[in-house]
């Protein structure tokens, strides 16, 4: 008992600690992209070397933002007197810990989603199947799509969401024009908001193999093929896919 209390004093210490190095601006903002984004974790807010820009971490992902909430910049900032990629480190201390509170990765049932909520395009014979999770205003989820385009043999659902912004209008637009005849169904935004949160979701774009495997962020295709391939094969492997990009 007195251990388990000295652990919560510990931890209590931290996260103390960690609140009180943050600037005024940086607690200030944080709360602001809490409140104009609810839906998102945002762990951090940092300043960065270039006035009015600051880096802000929402769980294994990373952006940079302009102090009114609204301006993102998603990529890499490089020093260049230094050359020094200043983004990489931080991303990959970010992939390395999950938001707190919220729990690893699980796999999850793919003959539990409701596929009709989702957009479906068929690539070659369709043989494999993935899921995922992906807001159109989300410049990782548009990546993604690039590159999941170039697959062959997979069936892709892709479930719409307002993840990024509350705002709706691509969301709903990338709906109507994949489904005429439900364009008016635009509830079906707020019941992949549901199913996101029941699957666990932490960010877009979220994908979920035809085995039940998870995977966070952007991948490239070459890398999407073969994590498709082990779950085809029925094999699952010691460590699951990193995520290559991310998004908030």
């Amino acid at each position: 008992m007195a251990m388990t209390n000295a652990i919560v004093a510990a931890l209590l210490f931290a996260a103390s600690a960690a609140a009180c190095a943050a600037e005024p601006d940086e607690l200030a903002l944080l709360a602001r992209l809490q409140s104009m984004y609810p839906a998102t974790q945002w762990t951090s807010v940092t300043r960065t070397p270039i006035a009015g820009m600051y880096e802000a971490v929402m769980g294994s992902n990373l952006a940079y933002v302009a102090s009114d909430g609204r301006h993102f910049f998603f990529g890499h900032l490089f020093d260049m007197r230094t050359q020094t990629d200043l983004t990489a480190p931080k991303l990959a201390a970010a992939e390395g810990r999950a938001p707190e509170g919220s729990e690893p990765l699980r796999k999850v049932s793919f003959d539990s989603l409701p596929l009709a909520d989702a957009i479906k395009s068929v690539h070659g014979n369709g043989a494999r199947v993935l899921a995922v999770f992906s807001d159109p205003n989300c410049a990782y989820c548009r990546m993604l799509d690039g590159e999941v385009a170039t697959l062959d043999g997979v069936t892709v659902y892709t479930f719409l969401l307002p993840w990024v912004s509350p705002d709706r209008t691509a969301a709903e637009a990338a709906w109507a024009k994949a489904n005429p005849t439900r364009a008016g169904d635009t509830a079906v935004l707020d019941r992949n908001l549901k199913l996101a949160a029941r699957v666990g979701l932490r960010g877009t774009p979220l994908l979920i193999a035809g085995d039940g495997r998870v995977s966070e962020g952007a991948a490239r295709a070459a890398e999407l093929d073969a994590w498709l391939t082990v779950g085809a094969a029925a094999t699952r492997p010691a460590n699951p896919l990193p995520p290559v990009e991310n998004t908030p």
